[in-house]
C-alpha cells in the first residue's frame, strides 16, 4: 500500500510557477496515518474544455463533498471502470472535502476522463463541480503503516487483484478491493475494519462553518452555533422561521426561544436509579416486590404519559406559533403581491395609455403618408401621360435641334474660312507695309547720301572785281 503513495509520476519538465501543493492524510487513527503532499499541475486555461500542455496519467480530484460516498462515485464514473487502474481516497484539512486520486492505464483514457467530467456536476442536484487537476508527483512525509499479511487479493471475492481488468480502489483507511466488487458493496464503511470509506459528514454552522458550541433546530434540523447569554445564528434561524426550540449538540440541553429558558422536564437526561423507589424497596419486605413492581411500572406510564402530554402542550404551542407566523407571511406575502400587483397595473396602465398615444400618433403619420402616396401616385400618372404627350414634341425639338446644329455647323464653316481669308489679307497687309517702310527707308538712306556728293563737286564762288563793276 505504501508504493501507491511514493510513487512519482512520469511527466515533461514543468516550472514550479504551474504546480500547486496540497496536503493529504489518511489511515483509520486507531490503527495508523500517513501524510504527504500532491503536487499538482495548474490548468491556467481560458478555455475550461481544452487539455493543459503539461499532463499525466494521474488525475487529482479536489473538494470532493463527503455527502458523495465512495460508492456513489464508483457508480458516477462506471463508464471508465476498464480504463482505470488504481483510485486512491485521501483526507484534506479542508471541512467537509476530500481527495481522489485516479490512475489511468494510459494518457488518452487520462485525457478522456478530464474532457468529460472537468466542471461537471457531482449529480443533478448538487452545488460542487468536478476541479480536476493532473498530478506532478506525491511526497510522503511519514507513513507508519502496519501492512496486512496479504494484500494481493480482494477481501470481498478473494480472487487476485490482477485478475480483474477494472483496477482497484484503496479507501481512507488504505484497505485494497477490487473497483466492480466495492461498487456493489451496500454499506458507507469498510468491509474489513468497519471504518469509513470516505471521511464522514463534520457538522458545522450553517452560516459561519463554526464547529464547536452547536444547536441543531428541533422543528426542521438546522445546525447553527449559539450561545444563551450571546446569541448566534440558530437565534437568527429562530428570528427567520419562528421555530422555538433548539438543543445542544454535546450536553442535549434544549432551549426554548419564547421563554428564553431551558427546557430541563422534556430532554434531561434518563436517570439510572430513582431514589424514591430505591427507599420503597428498602423498606418493604421481599412480598411485596410484586406490588412494588406494579407501582414502580404505574409510576414509569405516569411519567411517560405526563411527558408525551407536556411534548403534546409544546407541540400544540408550537403549531399555534407556526400557524400564526406562517399566516403572518402569507399576509405579508399577500400585501406585497397585491401591492407590487397594483404597481404593475398601474404602470401597464400608463403603458396602455403611452401606447393608446402612440398608436394615434402613428395612424395620423400613416394617413398622412397615405395621401402623399396618393398624391405622388397621380402626380407620378399625370407625369406618365404628360410624358406621352410630349413625345412627339421633342422629337420636332430634336429635329430642330439637329437642323440648328447643321446650320450653325455650316455658319460656323464659312466664318471660319471668312476668318482665314481676312488672316492671311491682314498677313499680306502687313508684309506690304513692312515692304514700304523698307522702301521708304532705303530712300531717306539714299538722300542722305546724295547731298554730301554734291557738295565735294561744288566749286568755289569767283570774285567780283570791284573795277569791272564800276
Amino acid at each position: 500500500m505504501t508504493d501507491s503513495l511514493t510513487h512519482k509520476i512520469s511527466n515533461p519538465k514543468i516550472d514550479n510557477e504551474n504546480i500547486l501543493t496540497v496536503r493529504f492524510y489518511s489511515g483509520n487513527p486507531s490503527v495508523s496515518i500517513t501524510t504527504g503532499t500532491i503536487q499538482l499541475i495548474n490548468n491556467n486555461l481560458e478555455n475550461e474544455n481544452l487539455l493543459p500542455n503539461e499532463r499525466s496519467i494521474s488525475l487529482c480530484i479536489t473538494g470532493v463533498p463527503t455527502y458523495v460516498s465512495g460508492v456513489e462515485f464508483l457508480h458516477f464514473i462506471s463508464t471508465f471502470h476498464s480504463k482505470i487502474s488504481k483510485i486512491q481516497i485521501l483526507k484534506h484539512r479542508m471541512p467537509n472535502k476530500y481527495l481522489i486520486v485516479v490512475d489511468f492505464k494510459n494518457q488518452e483514457s487520462a485525457d478522456s476522463f478530464y474532457q468529460t467530467f472537468q466542471n461537471k456536476p457531482f449529480n443533478l442536484i448538487s452545488k460542487e463541480i468536478f476541479n480536476l487537476h493532473f498530478i506532478s508527483g506525491i511526497q510522503v512525509s511519514s507513513n507508519n503503516l502496519q501492512e496486512e499479511n496479504d494484500t494481493s487479493k480482494c477481501p470481498i471475492c478473494l480472487e487476485s487483484f490482477h485478475n480483474d481488468p477494472n483496477g482497484i480502489m484503496i479507501t481512507q483507511c488504505k484497505h485494497q478491493f477490487h473497483i466492480s466488487c466495492l461498487s456493489q458493496w451496500g454499506d458507507s464503511t469498510c468491509p474489513v475494519c468497519r471504518y469509513y470509506m470516505t471521511p464522514p459528514e463534520m457538522l458545522m454552522c450553517y452560516k459561519c462553518s463554526k464547529t464547536d458550541q452547536l444547536w441543531i433546530c428541533l422543528i426542521c434540523g438546522e445546525v447553527g452555533c449559539f450561545n444563551p447569554n450571546s446569541g448566534g445564528h440558530s437565534y437568527d434561524h429562530f428570528l427567520d422561521t419562528q421555530h422555538g426550540f433548539t438543543m445542544n449538540l454535546e450536553t442535549k440541553r434544549a432551549w426554548n426561544f419564547y421563554t428564553q429558558s431551558y427546557e430541563e422536564k422534556l430532554f434531561s437526561q434518563k436517570k439510572d436509579n430513582d431514589p424514591q423507589i430505591e427507599i420503597s424497596k428498602e423498606n418493604n419486605s421481599e412480598n411485596d416486590s410484586n406490588s412494588i413492581d406494579d407501582l414502580q411500572r404505574k409510576i414509569i406510564s405516569f411519567k411517560r404519559s405526563t411527558i408525551e402530554w407536556e411534548f403534546r402542550d409544546l407541540l400544540n404551542i408550537q403549531s399555534q406559533i407556526q400557524t400564526e407566523f406562517y399566516e403572518d407571511q402569507m399576509k405579508k406575502i399577500e400585501k406585497e403581491f397585491s401591492q407590487k400587483l397594483e404597481n404593475e397595473k398601474k404602470t401597464f396602465l400608463d403603458q396602455k395609455v403611452n401606447l393608446k398615444k402612440k398608436k394615434d400618433e402613428l395612424e395620423k403619420k400613416f394617413r398622412k403618408i397615405k395621401k402623399e402616396e396618393e398624391f405622388l401616385n397621380q402626380l407620378n400618372f399625370q407625369l406618365l401621360k404628360n410624358r406621352e404627350d410630349f413625345k412627339p414634341i421633342l422629337k420636332s425639338l430634336e429635329k430642330k435641334q439637329q437642323e440648328i446644329e447643321k446650320d450653325s455647323n455650316q455658319k460656323i464653316d464659312s466664318l471660319k474660312t471668312q476668318v482665314s481669308e481676312l488672316m492671311s489679307k491682314l498677313d499680306s497687309n502687313e508684309k506690304e507695309k513692312e515692304k514700304e517702310k523698307e522702301k521708304e527707308k532705303e530712300k531717306v538712306e539714299q538722300k542722305k547720301q546724295i547731298p554730301k556728293k554734291k557738295n565735294k563737286n561744288k566749286k568755289k564762288p569767283k570774285k567780283k572785281n570791284p573795277k569791272k563793276q564800276n
